[in-house]
């Protein structure tokens, strides 16, 4: 196989965020990432449309692309993945954006995770480290 084909699947990239939902919910889930300054950084709802990927403009193989998702509102445990970026801005009429890459990742530190069902509110704190690869 050539080295850029994936043999394996790998484990996505980013901070995985658990949560356990002990019911169905019939109002949005949101997930917040609260920066060490107190502003939010990133916003995920269960109400947001995932935007689709458009295959013919793709210059990458297709099966690398994951699939967009929104969080679960359904009875369970459940898994999201935040890929340590902050949101991205609108891009410009006619422009490109950040590339392939997206938004530069986040400053290490101590982010918070903020869970809000039903009107009731949950934390945790989440430690973002520099890659030690990088120099």
């Amino acid at each position: 196989m050539p080295r850029d084909e994936p043999i394996a699947e790998n484990p996505p990239f980013g901070a995985m965020i658990d949560y356990y939902l002990k019911s169905n919910v019939r109002g949005p889930v949101t997930i917040e990432i609260v920066d060490p300054g107190g502003d939010v950084v990133r916003k995920y709802s269960s109400e947001d449309k995932p935007t689709p990927v458009n295959l013919e403009t793709l210059n990458i193989p297709a099966y690398w692309v994951r699939t967009p998702e929104t969080l679960s509102t359904t009875a369970g445990q459940h898994r999201w993945i935040w890929d340590l970026r902050p949101t991205p801005p609108p891009r410009p009429a006619g422009g490109v954006g950040f590339g392939r890459g997206g938004a530069p990742l986040v400053l290490p530190g101590v982010y918070t995770v903020k869970l809000t069902v039903g009107g009731k509110s949950f934390t945790q704190p989440i430690v973002i480290r520099a890659d030690p690869r990088a120099k």
